[in-house]
């Protein structure tokens, strides 16, 4: 597993748009994606996020929902990192799933947040995320809440070619 302390770190950024604006400098916007850049304990950081456009149930109470794909220098450079902040503990030992097309890929959790294990699962969504309009991911709430977010690929492409070109 990835070293998750730098990219906890990122994910606090947007936690709130102070800390993002004192943070992260949002670089540009491509569509329903935007792009961030970033220097965390020395280490440049770009990343794309984008919040849902459906959220079910609706009437679950959750924090901010996003999410993100993330290169940073890293561990020998990681590239197209996922990760989501789901706006609510995860239930201990679920597995998200993320869905594009007839991609599926599984996550682990911690906490409120979800990564992707294996880099090359990342890379088969990032490619899938490229071609695709929509992605889907279904949690479980600690309550066992289950929840649906539906996010918009639109202006994902640009925002990805971006970030490399940002953090080559």
């Amino acid at each position: 597993m990835r070293i998750l302390i730098c990219l906890a770190s990122i994910l606090l950024l947007l936690e709130s748009p102070n800390a993002a604006a004192q943070t992260a400098n949002i670089i540009e916007t491509y569509k329903d994606w935007q792009v961030y850049t970033a220097d965390v304990e020395g280490k440049k950081i770009c990343f794309a996020a984008s919040g849902p456009k459906v959220i079910l149930p609706k009437k679950a109470s959750r924090g901010k929902i996003l999410f993100y794909v993330s290169i940073w220098d890293g561990e020998g450079g990681v590239r197209n990192e996922i990760s989501i902040k789901i706006g609510y503990p995860f239930k201990p030992g679920s597995a998200p799933t993320v869905e594009v097309g007839t991609e599926k890929i599984s996550m682990f959790v911690e906490n409120d947040r979800a990564f992707v294990e294996k880099t090359a699962d990342e890379q088969r969504l990032v490619a899938a995320m490229r071609k695709g309009n929509v992605l889907v991911v279904n949690g479980v709430s600690k309550r066992g809440t289950r929840t649906l977010d539906r996010y918009s690929l639109t202006g994902l492409s640009a925002a990805l070619d971006r970030i490399a070109k940002e953090c080559p």
